[in-house]
């Protein structure tokens, strides 16, 4: 394993100073996951929804599309990810690690309630996370869009001060399992609530937003508020199963439910973050580097 040495991260102020997690925000953050939790109740699988997100694939099986292809056509780093892996050897505890292998179990268990002719997609292990922060583009955004190239010598001031970002956090992030939701658009989110007695998620969010001030409005949308990890896709439901009244609703429904009330409550701790210049959406396949809490002056690449 090389290492990358980051002259930038003895920088003495500090950029994480409240690490609280006010109630106001684990409040709307209940109130975030009950209203998803009731949006397939609702409307059922929504056949636009997913069809906009089905843009994010190609092939049979479908896989996410690299950004490089069409319709993005980005260049290379255009699109770099802060993100908590769960499933890490030196970034997650053993807590982490261990709920990230059962989740993907009740991802396994909610394909199986799935009709024939769905077609779905499932993440690895390995790049199971909670994404943070885009210092970039958003996953997503057209060649038109994005903005410029980031030259080599940007890009690796960049790294330095995610660097700097992380030997700032003085406490590992600590989340609590609430539940399992799929969304309308055919998600299934793993949702967690920040843990009193840990750094929050919000606090390290705000932290990025003031060390990488030349960020686009539609990054900070894209990441703020939710701290979830994606555990499968639906790409593509066959006719018929669309809508509230479909009874692969309820069956769906019906999984998060167990899965939910069999880890509600489960905490883990997370030591670090993932900097990733990304080349396939969702995957974190790309150049990476990872960067333990608290720690200065150095940063090891995976």
């Amino acid at each position: 394993m090389r290492s990358h040495s980051a002259h930038s991260a003895h920088g003495t102020s500090p950029w994480v100073a409240n690490f609280s997690a006010p109630r106001t925000s684990l409040e709307s953050l209940r109130d975030a996951h009950a209203s998803l939790e009731m949006q397939l109740a609702s409307v059922g699988f929504s056949e636009p929804g997913m069809t906009r997100a089905s843009r994010m694939f190609s092939g049979e099986p479908p896989l996410p599309r690299h950004y490089a292809d069409a319709p993005w056509r980005l260049p290379p780093s255009s699109v770099r990810v802060l993100a908590l892996p769960l499933a890490d050897e030196l970034l997650s505890d053993a807590a982490a690690r261990r709920l990230s292998r059962v989740a993907l179990r009740a991802a396994e268990e909610l394909a199986g309630v799935l009709p024939p002719g769905t077609q779905s997609w499932t993440p690895s292990l390995r790049s199971l996370h909670v994404t943070l922060f885009h210092p970039g583009a958003a996953p997503g955004t057209s060649r038109d869009s994005a903005p410029p190239t980031p030259s080599p010598r940007a890009l690796h001031h960049e790294l330095e001060l995610a660097q700097r970002l992380a030997a700032s956090v003085p406490a590992n992030l600590t989340l609590l399992v609430d539940r399992f939701v799929i969304t309308s658009g055919g998600v299934l989110l793993l949702l967690f609530l920040p843990d009193h007695n840990g750094a929050c998620v919000e606090a390290l969010r705000a932290a990025a937003g003031r060390a990488f001030p030349s960020l686009l409005p539609s990054n900070t949308r894209q990441t703020s508020g939710l701290i979830h990890a994606s555990l499968l896709r639906v790409v593509v439901l066959p006719p018929g199963y669309h809508g509230a009244a479909a009874d692969v609703a309820r069956a769906a429904t019906a999984v998060c439910e167990r899965w939910t009330r069999r880890l509600r409550g489960v905490r883990i701790s997370l030591r670090g973050l993932l900097y990733v210049r990304e080349q396939q959406i969702m995957t974190l396949a790309g150049e990476s580097w990872r960067m333990r809490f608290g720690e200065r002056g150095r940063t090891a690449r995976p």
